[in-house]
C-alpha cells in the first residue's frame, strides 16, 4: 500500500525541482557566490572530474550537445542586452526570456565551462540551474462528469461550443506506446478523424520533452466535460521562464490559441512560498487581467510541510542542551550564529525534527526545501537561514545540508538532500540562522520534494499550509482534489491553505500580510483516462482503464465546468475571472467545516458513554484516533467499527499511542493484513474505567482502490458501537464532522463544485465574437 500511495501522488503534482544542495566550504570559496547551490555542487564535481558529476547531472535539463538549462537574472540598472550578448559569446543559446520581469530573466542552454565566466559578468546578478521537472500528477469518460453534473449540462446543449481552453503540463504526444492519434480515433480527444469527423485538432503551441503525456490526460478530462470546446497545449517544462512565456502565448489574442480558459498542473520548487514574486505568477496575473480564466492544481504537498515562526535558541545555549539527538558541535559555528530553531517549547526545547525517507526505484535523493519570508530577486534580502541534515545517530551530513549564500544568490531558499537508500532511512533536520542582524523575515517553511517519500515524524500538525507559487496568486483559481469514490473529504495529499502574501509587487513588506482563501474549490480526481498514468497496476477501480490521481486531475475538471458556464453566458469574455471564481465558490455542495476531524459519542441505556474521534492526515500518527470513557460502574471492553457506509476498510499496521491508565498490551486490535470493513478493539474488563483515555492508529483505506485513506474526514459515516463489562452495548452510531455547511475551509476551499447549481447562477446570453 505505501508504494501505491506514492504512485498515486507522484503521477499527480507537477513540481520541477531547482535543488540548492551545498558544496564543501573550500570548493564553495572557489566559485562565485551568486551561483545557486545546486549549480555550484555540479560545477565543483565537474571541475574536479568527480564521479559525483554523473549522479548530479542525471536530473539536469540538458540539450543534445550536453549544455544545461540555466536561468540568469539581470542586475538592476545593467544592460539587459549586454547580458544577452555575453551569453552568446560564451556559447549559450537562449531558450526563453522575459525582459519585463524585474530587470529581466533569461533561460539559456549553457556549456558547463562557461558558467563561471557568465556568473562574473557585470550585467548578470545571479543564476540558477533547472533540473528535470516532475508533474503534479469516447472510449472512456471521467467519473467527474456525473459527479460534478456536467453530463446533465451537456444534455442541455452546453458543451463548450465557442470556448477555447489551453492546458500546460509536461507533454502531449510523445508517449509512442499510446499516441494521441489513437485518442482522436476513439473520440477521447477532438480531431478531424474522431467519430463525428467535425472537431478541430488540438493546437499544440510547444511540445514537451519525451514523457508520459500527462498534458494529454488533462485534455481528455476537459474534453469529457466540454466536448465541443477547442483545445490547445503548450509544455510547462524546461524552465520557469519558458512556462511563463507559454502562458502568455496561449492567451495571446492574436495567436494560434487565444484561450478563454487556461489550466496547468506544474509548479517549480523555487517559486516563492510567501509572495507572488515569480515570473510564472506575473504571467498568470497578466493573462487574468486580460480576462482569461485560470485554473491551477492546488498541489499535493500536504504530507510534508512544516511551518513556524523562527524560534531561536542562542548557539551557546543550543550547544549546551542535554537530551538532544544531534551532535551540533560538528556544525561550523558561523552557520549557527543567528540561533538554532526550537521545534519544541521554552520548557522542553528540541532542536531537531525526525524524518524518514522510504526507498523508491529510480530515485537517489529526496530534498528538503527551506524558504523564509524575504523577497525574491530584488536585492532586498534581510536574512540567511540554513537547513542542516543529520543521520539517525546525530552525525552532521555537511555535504547534504543547504547552507549556501542565499543573500548573494538573492533567493530566500536552501535545499538539503536526503539520500534514498534500499530500506527506509531516518534523518534529522535542524534549521538555523546564519546571519546575526535582526530581520523581519521570521516565517519559515520546509517541505520535502517527494512529499509521500519523506515523512516528517514529529512537530507536524493537522493544519500546515502548503499552497504556494502561482496557484496561490490572486488571479488563479486553485483546485483541491476529492477522489470520485470518497467525497466526504479531500485526498490526504491535497495541499492546504490559506496562502499568506507578505509583499507588494515591488517587494516592499506589507504592514499587514494579505491572507488569501486558497484553495478556492475542489473537484474530482482518480478518474479514468485511456492511457494515463501508463504502466501496470494503475487501474485502481478495476474497470479496465488507468486512474488519474492528484490535483493535476482535479483542476481540469474545474476548467471544463468553467467552459460550460462561459458558453451559457454568451461565450468569449462573458464572465470575468473574478465572477467565475465567485460562481464556482457559490455553487459548491455542503461540506465539513471541521476539516480532518470526525467524532461521535455513543451511549448505552444505562448511561455509560464512549467518545471516539479521529483527526488529521498522518498515515502513521499514533494520536489519530482518540477514545475517552465515561461510565458509572462498568468498564469499556470493546469498540467495533464498520466502514461499509463510508467505503473504508481497515488493516494493519495498528499502533497504540498513549493512555492515562492503559498499556499497549491491554488494547488489542483484530486488524489483519487483508483489508476488512470491520475492525474491533478489545480491552480486558475492569481496565478502561470512568475517565480512561487512550490514542492509537490503525490503517484505513478506501475500499475501491485499496488505498487513499489517511484523511480523517473520509471516515464520516463509519459506524461505531461499544460494549461494556455489564454486557450492555451502544447502538451503532456514525462518525461525523462536528460542523457541516457552506463556507471556506483550509483543505477543500468552499467545497466540491456543483456544475448544475453553477449554471443556474449564470444568465443566458448571446454568443460574443472573439475579435
Amino acid at each position: 500500500m505505501p508504494n501505491k500511495f506514492r504512485i498515486a501522488l507522484r503521477g499527480a503534482t507537477a513540481v520541477a525541482l531547482v535543488a540548492l544542495a551545498t558544496i564543501g566550504a573550500a570548493r564553495a570559496a572557489a566559485l562565485p557566490e551568486n551561483i545557486g547551490g545546486d549549480l555550484s555542487l555540479l560545477l565543483a564535481a565537474h571541475m574536479a572530474g568527480s564521479h559525483e558529476q554523473d549522479r548530479l547531472a542525471a536530473g539536469v535539463v540538458k540539450d543534445k550537445n550536453g549544455r544545461i538549462m540555466v536561468e540568469y537574472f539581470v542586475r538592476k540598472g545593467a544592460s539587459y542586452y549586454a547580458a544577452r550578448a555575453a551569453m552568446g559569446q560564451a556559447g549559450a543559446t537562449i531558450d526563453s526570456e522575459m525582459k519585463s520581469f524585474h530587470s529581466g530573466v533569461i533561460a539559456a542552454w549553457t556549456p558547463m565551462d562557461s558558467i563561471v565566466k557568465l556568473a562574473t559578468t557585470p550585467s548578470i546578478r545571479s543564476l540558477s540551474m533547472v533540473l528535470k521537472p516532475k508533474t503534479n500528477v469516447g472510449l472512456v469518460t471521467s467519473q467527474g462528469a456525473s459527479i460534478l453534473g456536467t453530463d446533465q449540462l451537456n444534455q442541455m446543449h452546453l458543451q463548450g461550443l465557442g470556448i477555447t481552453i489551453g492546458a500546460l503540463s509536461n507533454s502531449y504526444d510523445t508517449y509512442t506506446t499510446y499516441p494521441a492519434s489513437k485518442d482522436v480515433s476513439t473520440g477521447d480527444l477532438p480531431g478531424k478523424t474522431d467519430p463525428d469527423g467535425k472537431s478541430p485538432n488540438v493546437v499544440v503551441l510547444k511540445e514537451g520533452p519525451t514523457g508520459d503525456d500527462e498534458g494529454r490526460a488533462i485534455l481528455q478530462i476537459i474534453h469529457d466535460l466540454a466536448p465541443k470546446a477547442r483545445l490547445c497545449f503548450a509544455t510547462a517544462y524546461s524552465s520557469p521562464t519558458a512556462f511563463a512565456n507559454h502562458i502568455l502565448a496561449l492567451a495571446n489574442p492574436t495567436g494560434r490559441c487565444h484561450a478563454d480558459i487556461i489550466d496547468d498542473d506544474v509548479g517549480y520548487s523555487n517559486e516563492p512560498d510567501f509572495s507572488d514574486e515569480s515570473v510564472i505568477s506575473a504571467a498568470v496575473n497578466q493573462v487574468v487581467s486580460q480576462g482569461v480564466i485560470y485554473t491551477s492544481s492546488a498541489g499535493n504537498g500536504n504530507q510534508g510541510s512544516y511551518n513556524a515562526t523562527f524560534n531561536p535558541i542562542p548557539p551557546a545555549t543550543a550547544l549546551g542542551l542535554t537530551g538532544q539527538t544531534v551532535n551540533l558541535s560538528q556544525v561550523p559555528a558561523q552557520l549557527l550564529a543567528g540561533g538554532v530553531h526550537n521545534f519544541g517549547t521554552a520548557d522542553t526545547p528540541v532542536i531537531s525534527q525526525s524524518v524518514t525517507t522510504s526507498p523508491e526505484a529510480g530515485l537517489t535523493d529526496d530534498y528538503g526545501i527551506l524558504q523564509w519570508n524575504d523577497p525574491f530577486n530584488l536585492d532586498m534580502m534581510t536574512a540567511n537561514y540554513v537547513i542542516l541534515i543529520f543521520d539517525a545517530k546525530g552525525n552532521y551530513m555537511a555535504a547534504d545540508s543547504g547552507v549556501g549564500n542565499a543573500i548573494k544568490h538573492d533567493q530566500p531558499i536552501q535545499v538539503g538532500q536526503f539520500p534514498v537508500e534500499k530500506v527506509a532511512t531516518n534523518y534529522q533536520v535542524v534549521i538555523a540562522k546564519k546571519t546575526t542582524k535582526a530581520s523581519p523575515a521570521t516565517q519559515i517553511r520546509w517541505t520535502s520534494f517527494e512529499q509521500a517519500l519523506t515523512r516528517q515524524n514529529d512537530f507536524n500538525s493537522d493544519h500546515s499550509p502548503s499552497i504556494s507559487g502561482h496557484a496561490a496568486t490572486a488571479g488563479a483559481i486553485a483546485v483541491a482534489a476529492d477522489f470520485y469514490g470518497a467525497l466526504s473529504g479531500i485526498e490526504y495529499f491535497s495541499s492546504q491553505g490559506p496562502f499568506t502574501n507578505y509583499f507588494d509587487a515591488s517587494g516592499n513588506r506589507l504592514q499587514t500580510p494579505e491572507v488569501r482563501e486558497k484553495p478556492e474549490v475542489a473537484a474530482t480526481d482518480g478518474v479514468d483516462t485511456t492511457f494515463f498514468p501508463p504502466g501496470a497496476g494503475e487501474d485502481a477501480d478495476g474497470d479496465g482503464f488507468p486512474n488519474f490521481f492528484g490535483t493535476s486531475a482535479s483542476a481540469p475538471h474545474a476548467a471544463g465546468v468553467a467552459a460550460l458556464l462561459l458558453e451559457k453566458a454568451g461565450g468569449h469574455g462573458a464572465i470575468t475571472p473574478a465572477d467565475m471564481r465567485t460562481i464556482l465558490e457559490g455553487s459548491t455542495h455542503p461540506h465539513s467545516l471541521s476539516p480532518g476531524y470526525v467524532q461521535i459519542t455513543a451511549s448505552t441505556v444505562t448511561g455509560d458513554k464512549v467518545t471516539v474521534s479521529a483527526h488529521g492526515y498522518g498515515p502513521l500518527d499514533p494520536t489519530q484516533w482518540n477514545v475517552s470513557v465515561s461510565t458509572k460502574k462498568a468498564s469499556l471492553t470493546s469498540i467495533t467499527f464498520n466502514g461499509f457506509n463510508s467505503g473504508n476498510a481497515f488493516s494493519l499496521p495498528y499502533t497504540f499511542g498513549s493512555s492515562n491508565n492503559l498499556t499497549a498490551s491491554q488494547v488489542t486490535s483484530d486488524a489483519g493484513d487483508i483489508l476488512s470493513f470491520g475492525h474491533t478493539l478489545t480491552i480486558p474488563a475492569g481496565l478502561a474505567v470512568n475517565g480512561t483515555t487512550f490514542t492509537y492508529n490503525v490503517d484505513f483505506d478506501n475500499a475501491i482502490p485499496g488505498y487513499l485513506g489517511i484523511n480523517a474526514s473520509l471516515l464520516a459515516e463509519t459506524t461505531v458501537s461499544a460494549t461494556f463489562s455489564d454486557h450492555t452495548t451502544t447502538q451503532q452510531t456514525a462518525l461525523f464532522p462536528t460542523s457541516s455547511g457552506a463556507g471556506w475551509t483550509w483543505d477543500d476551499g468552499f467545497g466540491l463544485i456543483d456544475a448544475v447549481k453553477a449554471a443556474s447562477m449564470v444568465t443566458s446570453g448571446s454568443a460574443k465574437t472573439r475579435r
